[in-house]
């Protein structure tokens, strides 16, 4: 039984992608999952601050994936996404936001 406990464990951890560190959420894809967004990226303060891409309807979206140098209040963006179903954060995450997407191309506009 040892021997199958480390076969399993030598097998998850070679599917990790070293340079990315550990999964810290799971996200369960919606059925129809891409998306555009064009909005503004808001910090919204609470006990566990939150990034959201603010659209000019005033939907917010709460991306799992956002790169650092988007983390800039005002910045007006255009996001490819996929629409997530359920995020489940394995360390607690930060507070979500809006509707859950993970970002496949972000750029400023």
């Amino acid at each position: 039984m040892p021997r199958l406990a480390l076969l399993a464990a030598v097998l998850l951890f070679a599917a990790c992608d070293s340079t990315e560190g550990p999964p810290t959420a799971v996200e369960r894809v919606a059925g129809d999952a891409d998306a555009t967004l064009l909005g503004t990226m808001e910090l919204i303060e609470t006990e566990e601050p939150g990034w959201v891409i603010l659209e000019g309807d005033g939907r917010l979206y709460g991306p799992t994936n956002l790169p650092r140098e988007y983390k800039v209040s005002g910045l007006a963006v255009r996001a490819e996404v996929d629409v997530l179903e359920s995020v489940l954060y394995l360390d607690g995450g930060p507070d979500q936001f809006g509707t859950p997407v993970r970002i496949r191309r972000i750029a400023p506009r």
